[in-house]
């Protein structure tokens, strides 16, 4: 899986669930800065979109593209598949159609939310669900065409009046005939439709394709009353998420006012995991928490400084992960900080310096009592233990290693090595 965050490019739905809402090229560099590997856009249109454009910022920042919502068509244009007049219906499959050749073009589904329209006047239920539904087939078969799925968005009474349980939807789905349509449940909807949110999950089964974290209020997880333990534990029994996930979602509000919206991408063809959420711990690195989460005691983390040779010297199970974005960004000192704030630890290690070294002439190094002061304010009863360069190889070499962070300090002898300890709580 992979996070992703999602941008507005429609001036029209200022105020949305939405973090970034200013252009592509803020939000693809800001995205990739906090950590995010991927961005999910809700486009004005596929006309006139600059796919070039969207290709090489995607190429520049070592992103991917995760989905694109459809809802403008109704947002901009006010186009529906179940509204009475035959040409809007038209038009609005046409508008779908175009932004799941856009999306497909990059390998990432459609969304199809409020375009699915309501029942009223002249129409009734059963006539919008089978104008839908043809559309569905329609749509479903040509996102198959790109090897991705179409996602379809059930929504609370409030917005819809069509079908608004995500179990009720599976159930219609499963009598169409296009295989390619999966259910993006939103937990803003259905804390006002389900009574388990679990078991609706559940209920939903293989059809389940996307995921939106958001609390009862529409804010972050933790801002509203949702329970969410519980939808977490369902998730892990489903293995609907693989890794433990995160994202800078703190810096991400401070620099933007609203939630954080995330998507999380699974191997699984046409899952998706978004999520509105906000972490404890200062940690906030996605895959830095995945390794994390599946490390337990004696397992060793190397947070190696900007001269430290990470692709050799390193454990036969190890991971790196590269954190060196320029010359002193970040510095082992805040990796360390943000690593004591979310793991226990039992030893921490720093490269010692050989007696014949030019550099052991002059004491120890500043940057360990750097180390001090941070051990001390995370409350940490450890002390620093220098090993000897040669031994400190040794020691991460090991099969224990899990995970090298490398930063660009350039602090001399800067490298810490930690020992995971037990949680006993």
């Amino acid at each position: 899986m992979y996070s992703a965050i999602t941008v507005s490019l429609v001036p029209e739905a200022k105020g949305g669930p939405f973090v970034y809402g200013s252009g592509l090229p803020e939000a693809c560099a800001d995205a990739a800065a906090l950590g995010f590997a991927a961005i999910e856009i809700f486009p004005r249109g596929a006309e006139g979109f600059d796919r070039t454009g969207l290709t090489a910022l995607l190429r520049q920042h070592s992103l991917k593209l995760a989905a694109m919502g459809t809802g403008a068509g109704w947002v901009v244009h006010k186009l529906s598949l179940t509204q009475a007049d035959a040409a809007i219906r038209l038009r609005a499959r046409e508008f779908i159609r175009s932004i799941i050749e856009l999306a497909g073009a990059f390998g990432a589904p459609a969304i199809i939310g409020s375009m699915q329209g309501r029942w009223e006047g002249d129409v009734t239920r059963a006539q919008a669900l089978a104008w839908l539904a043809e559309a569905l087939e329609d749509l479903g078969a040509h996102a198959a065409t790109y090897g991705v799925p179409l996602f379809y968005e059930p929504l609370n009474r409030y917005e819809t009046n069509l079908i608004n349980r995500v179990g009720e939807t599976a159930t219609w789905l499963r009598t169409l005939r296009t295989t390619n349509i999966r259910i993006l449940a939103d937990l803003f909807h259905m804390n006002i439709e389900e009574s388990d949110l679990p078991a609706a999950l559940r209920e939903v089964g293989p059809l389940l394709g996307h995921v939106h974290f958001a609390d009862s209020n529409r804010r972050a997880i933790g801002f509203g009353h949702t329970a969410i333990a519980p939808v977490h534990r369902r998730s892990a029994r489903d293995r609907l998420h693989g890794r433990a996930f995160g994202g800078n979602s703190a810096a991400a509000r401070r620099r933007h006012g609203s939630p954080t919206d995330l998507a999380l991408v699974s191997t699984r063809p046409g899952f998706i995991l978004k999520s509105c959420i906000m972490l404890k711990t200062t940690l906030t690195h996605p895959d830095i928490l995945r390794v994390l989460a599946r490390a337990g005691h004696h397992s060793k983390i190397l947070i190696a400084d900007g001269n430290y040779p990470a692709s050799t010297k390193r454990g036969p199970h190890a991971e790196i992960i590269s954190l060196n974005l320029s010359p002193g960004v970040v510095t082992v000192a805040q990796v360390l900080r943000a690593i004591l704030s979310a793991v226990p630890v039992d030893h921490c290690q720093t490269m010692g310096i050989p007696a014949d070294d030019s550099y052991a002439q002059k004491g120890e190094p500043p940057v360990w009592q750097e180390f001090r002061a941070v051990l001390a304010e995370a409350g940490s009863p450890l002390q620093i233990e220098p090993i000897l360069k040669w031994d400190f190889y040794q020691h991460v070499e090991s099969p224990d290693h899990v995970l090298t962070i490398q930063t660009a300090d350039q602090s001399l002898w800067a490298n810490v090595l930690l020992t995971m300890g037990c949680r006993t709580v």
